[in-house]
């Protein structure tokens, strides 16, 4: 049997500060979604990127302001700094739970921040055009990016997947090459051990263990895309988004997130708003156990984002084996 992970950790879900019934995912053990009106709905840049912290609220940005919502549950966010300037593309918290890595998008820029004191903005890096990512552990971040392959056109790029170490002067090695068409959404399974990443352009999904990337991180050799990765299956282009406790792993959509199982099968799909329009992302909290969507729409020249909560805990378990530290690697965990 394949063993799987969460967190022991109990926190009290405060009062939402949340609105009607959206759409659910019907009877299929899916949850439903309540808007929450709280999350940050405006910003400067292409979407506001979100992530979930140690305690269980939630952390946002918005390509220029970062907002920490008030408490777990809470629905309602504080700006804790602002100045952070890139087009949002992640937010990768480390396992420590103190720090967080901020991918830039197109920029290519980083950033390092404190999660409860970010700061002032600084540049910690900079990696070309990246998409997604999450740490590997404390020392390590994985992360989608694409880099360009004609000077002459700024969307000639090759996208692949590449770890950034953090342990001294920051490094960036790509440790695999040739990843199929455009970036996309890439995820770690619950416990680290499996990272799922996919083809912009025809939702191929192909997965990897964290030890083998570690390990052509370590050696500079880089694992091909076609020939050294574990296919999953053909889901939506945009990618997976986030993983839960039990092994449901949610993708990103145009129109809707689907919910995909431990064995590659569809259980269902959700939109939040029902309105069939809106690009989705999903954060689960492992904290409260919770999905949070985020749904943007790109219309009239302008950027709109909303969001939702599940209605209720999802495929939560009450405690862990495994230490994301960097020092055990969980092994056959999905």
């Amino acid at each position: 049997m394949r063993k799987r992970c969460g967190l022991f950790l109990i926190v009290v879900w405060a009062g939402l500060l949340l609105t009607g019934v959206a759409a659910g995912a019907g009877d299929n053990g899916l949850p439903g979604f309540l808007a929450m009106p709280g999350f940050p709905s405006e910003t400067p840049a292409f979407g506001v990127t979100a992530a979930a912290l140690m305690d269980g609220r939630f952390i946002a940005w918005d390509g220029d302001a970062i907002f920490v919502e008030d408490a777990p549950g809470a629905g309602t966010f504080s700006v804790v700094a602002d100045g952070y300037a890139g087009d949002p593309g992640f937010i990768a918290v480390s396992p420590d739970g103190e720090t967080a890595l901020l991918g830039a998008g197109f920029t290519g820029d980083m950033y390092l921040i404190n999660v409860d004191d970010p700061g002032e903005p600084e540049v910690f890096v900079n990696t070309q055009n990246h998409f997604s990512g999450a740490y590997l552990n404390t020392n390590q971040v994985l992360f989608d990016r694409a880099l360009s392959v004609d000077p002459n056109d700024p969307f000639a790029m090759q996208p692949e997947l590449a770890i950034l170490d953090l342990s001294g002067e920051p490094e960036v090695r790509t440790v695999v090459a040739n990843k199929g068409t455009f970036s996309s959404g890439m995820t770690l399974s619950a416990c680290g051990y499996f990272a799922y990443a996919a083809d912009g352009m025809t939702g191929e999904t192909v997965r990897f263990t964290a030890p083998e990337l570690q390990e052509a991180f370590a050696a500079n050799a880089p694992l091909d895309w076609e020939t050294d990765g574990e296919t999953f299956g053909m889901f939506p282009a945009p990618g997976p988004s986030t993983h839960t406790d039990q092994a449901t792993i949610i993708f990103n959509g145009d129109g809707a997130l689907t919910f995909v199982s431990e064995d590659a099968e569809v259980r269902g799909t959700a939109d939040p708003a029902g309105e069939d329009k809106h690009r989705y992302s999903a954060v689960y909290n492992p904290a409260t156990k919770h999905v949070l969507a985020t749904g943007t729409v790109f219309e009239n020249g302008g950027t709109t984002v909303s969001a939702w909560i599940s209605d209720a805990p999802f495929e939560g378990l009450p405690f862990g084996d495994v230490n994301r530290d960097g020092s055990v690697n969980a092994q056959d965990i999905q």
